[in-house]
């Protein structure tokens, strides 16, 4: 029987047919989107796949995901972008499947085989011991076929080139991590792990411990941060033709652990053409504390006296027992999804 491959080509709609009847659930300048990427696509098909849809010229991701892997992918779209520092560096949480007794150029099956090796009398309980001592603070190899650059290139496409690529290492910390199956030649995984971790380089390293060789055979993204998870991530299939009824994120609720304040339209002016503005103990909202009491460099936000529109992210100067509200990005109208 032969399987439909659902690719970004066969889900292509134009969302700008027809004008919105519903108010936006959230800021319409700012739209983010947990989006559940299929196998088989890239990260970059993804966002492009979200920008055509939206009719926006900018759009950006919080970790790349290779082909194989499937799960959670935030997107930022439009003035969206402005937002991917908040979150850039936040911990990954994944369910993998190791393949045992096979060695790959890529570290993962969809690579070319290098070495296949019967798995003989290994027990279980020997892969399960070297398995658990992939925690705490590691140091893990890069794989060759990563996006890291390489004199200013990109690691794959120099071996892709028939080029040489230095063995690289990086440090990494496994904070949680659970075998969920061990049925050879295959064993499951979750684990929790801080940014930029390759878990093809677990898999790689545990085949060079058994001395069986290892690669990965299924990955998935279960969650991103506290914010982004499987609860509020939406696959393209269950997507509507318009993008007003995609399930955008509230904002507010994304940066709720940010001290905000409320400004008036004068106010809000100024901030818009880069000027610092005075803050009123009566501007911060809730009970946020000013940042001069925190750290120097803490972001705030600045909303509209409604509350509903973010206009820029800043910090707080102290001069001569004031608080002024320094911008430094600013979030324009966009229009456009």
């Amino acid at each position: 029987m032969t399987r439909a491959l659902t690719t970004p080509s066969t889900l292509t709609s134009c969302c700008a047919k027809t004008p919105p009847t519903t108010p936006p659930p959230t800021d319409p300048q700012v739209r983010i989107l947990c989006f559940d990427k299929p196998s088989g696509w890239t990260s970059f098909n993804a966002v492009k796949f979200l920008r055509n849809r939206c009719q926006t010229r900018k759009a950006g991701h919080l970790g790349t995901l290779d082909p194989l892997a499937t799960g959670v992918l935030p997107v930022f779209l439009g003035e969206a972008t402005k937002l991917i520092p908040l979150f850039n560096q936040q911990h990954k949480s994944y369910q993998a499947t190791v393949l045992l007794g096979r060695q790959t150029d890529t570290w993962d099956t969809e690579g070319k085989t290098l070495e296949e090796k019967p798995l003989g009398a290994l027990k279980p309980e020997v892969v399960r011991k070297v398995l658990e001592a992939f925690q705490g603070n590691i140091e893990l190899p890069i794989p060759a076929f990563s996006a890291r650059k390489v004199k200013g290139r990109r690691a794959y496409e120099l071996v892709r080139k028939g080029e040489r690529v230095p063995e690289q290492t990086q440090q990494v910390v496994i904070d949680e991590f659970g075998i969920e199956s061990l049925e050879m030649p295959e064993v499951a995984f979750r684990l929790r792990c801080t940014s930029g971790t390759y878990i093809r380089s677990i898999a790689h390293g545990l085949g060079l411990q058994l001395g069986t060789g290892a690669c990965l055979a299924k990955l998935r993204r279960v969650k991103v941060g506290r914010e982004f998870d499987e609860t509020n991530s939406i696959t393209p299939e269950r997507l509507e033709d318009d993008p007003q009824t995609w399930p955008w994120l509230d904002l507010r609720g994304l940066l709720k652990d940010h001290p905000s304040v409320q400004l008036d339209e004068v106010a809000l002016g100024k901030i818009r053409n880069g000027m610092r503005v005075e803050i009123a103990p009566e501007n911060w909202e809730g009970a946020a504390k000013p940042p001069k009491a925190s750290e120097e460099d803490a972001p705030v936000c600045a909303w509209t006296t409604s509350g509903e529109n973010l206009v820029a992210l800043g910090r707080v100067l102290w001069e001569n027992d004031q608080d002024y509200f320094q911008p430094h990005r600013i979030f324009h109208q966009d229009r456009t999804c």
